[in-house]
């Protein structure tokens, strides 16, 4: 296991839950540029090997910015999960679902959710038609029920 890396995803989370998430976003954006420049350069080293290391090395990419962020994500979810990491599941379909949502296409899985403004409510973003909550299960991805409680919650906040 990366210690370093272990630092970085703290500090990513941490970046999440900070008051300044809701106010100035680019300070966090800032902040994830240079957490994905370090996971780039730890990742050409070889010095991302074990499945939690993998894990977050595609969470640092997860919350990029760009298409090849997400792509990168995937990749990288798709390896912790063959390492037989489990929370990689669930990243494996937030990264696509990020993935399609970047194209401009409906989110597979239903992992993310949006809202217009810092005032606005939450919802989900679209899904595309036909997705089970089967199907969302073996991604560790919470039947759409559930889904819609959380986002309850969060507007409640």
């Amino acid at each position: 296991m990366n210690k370093y890396l272990e630092k970085l995803l703290k500090q990513d989370q941490a970046d999440r839950m900070a008051p300044e998430s809701d106010s100035d976003f680019s300070i966090i954006e800032k902040r994830d540029i240079e957490r994905k420049n370090i996971v780039k350069r730890l990742l050409n080293e070889g010095l991302v090997t074990t499945g939690r290391d993998l894990y977050i090395a595609a969470m640092i990419f997860h919350h990029g910015q760009l298409l090849a962020d997400y792509k990168t994500a995937l990749k990288l979810a798709q390896k912790s999960n063959e390492k037989g990491y489990q929370k990689a599941k669930w990243l494996c379909a937030g990264a696509t679902d990020r993935l399609l949502m970047k194209q401009g296409k409906s989110q597979k899985y239903g992992t993310q959710f949006t809202r217009k403004n810092k005032k606005s409510k939450w919802v989900l973003a679209p899904i595309e038609p036909g997705m089970t909550d089967e199907e969302r299960a073996r991604f560790n991805v919470p039947p759409l029920v559930k889904l819609k409680a959380q986002i309850e919650l969060m507007n409640k906040k």
